[in-house]
C-alpha cells in the first residue's frame, strides 16, 4: 500500500533547501518517501544506493552533503546504536495521520455516537437517487468516497453531512466542492467544501439576477 508524508510549505523559504542543487534536491525528496516506507528512518546504505539507482559511494556522498546541509540527522536507534533520518521527521510527521487510524477511530465512535439529521444515510441517498435519476453504481460511487474521504479527516456522521450540502447544493455541486478539497488536500475539508458552495450557489444566484 502506498504510504503518504507531510511535506511543508516552508521548504519554499527554507535556506537549506532552496541552497540545494537540483540533482540533491530531488534525492532528497526520494529520502523523504524513503524514510515514510521505513517508518521516519534511512536504511542501510545499500537500500539507499539501489532505492536511488546510485552506486555506494555516490550514495554516502549524497548522504554526507545532506549531512552538512542540515537536513540528514544521525539519531539513537537501530542494530549499531544509530540510524539516520530525516531532519526533524518525528517532529513533523504524526502517527495519528495514518488514514486506517482515522477511520477506526471513526467507525469504533459510529457505534455509540448518534448525530443529527435524522435520516439515514441509506435513506439519503435513495431520496437523491428517484430525485436525480442518476444510474445506482454512480451514485453508490460518490456516496462512497465521499463518506471515506471525510471519514479520512475524522469528520462525524459524514453521510448525513453529505445529504445536507446535497439537499441545500445539490448533488453535482456537493460532488465537484468534495473532487476539489480531495485535489487541494484541504486541511480542514469541511470548511474548504462549505466555501466552495457557498460561492457556487452565490454566483448562481447573480447570474439569475442579471439574466
Amino acid at each position: 500500500m502506498a504510504r503518504w508524508f507531510r511535506f511543508y510549505t516552508e521548504a519554499l523559504n527554507d535556506p537549506k533547501v532552496q541552497k540545494l542543487d537540483g540533482d540533491t534536491f530531488k534525492a532528497w525528496v526520494n529520502l523523504l518517501c524513503l524514510a515514510a516506507e521505513n517508518d521516519g528512518y534511512l536504511p542501510d546504505m545499500d537500500s539507499i544506493a539501489f532505492a536511488l539507482r546510485l552506486d555506494n559511494i555516490a550514495a554516502g556522498s549524497l548522504i554526507d552533503r545532506l549531512r552538512i546541509a542540515g537536513l540528514i540527522d544521525t539519531v539513537k536507534g537501530g542494530p549499531n546504536g544509530s540510524r539516520i533520518a530525516p531532519h526533524g521527521w518525528s517532529k513533523r510527521q504524526y502517527k495519528s495521520d495514518t488514514s486506517s487510524e482515522r477511520v477506526k477511530r471513526y467507525r469504533e465512535r459510529s457505534k455509540t455516537v448518534s448525530e443529527t439529521p435524522p435520516d439515514t444515510d441509506t435513506e439519503t441517498e435513495v431520496s437523491l437517487d428517484k430525485s436525480k435519476g442518476a444510474s445506482a453504481n454512480s451514485d453508490r460511487a460518490f456516496w462512497a468516497t465521499g463518506k471515506a474521504y471525510l471519514a479520512e479527516h475524522e469528520v462525524r456522521n459524514p453521510g448525513g453531512l453529505i445529504g445536507k450540502w446535497c439537499r441545500d447544493f445539490g448533488q453535482g455541486e456537493t460532488a465537484k466542492a468534495i473532487t476539489a478539497a480531495q485535489l487541494e488536500r484541504a486541511v480542514e475539508p469541511v470548511a474548504y467544501i462549505e466555501r466552495i458552495l457557498r460561492k457556487a450557489s452565490k454566483d448562481d444566484g447573480l447570474r439569475d439576477f442579471i439574466c
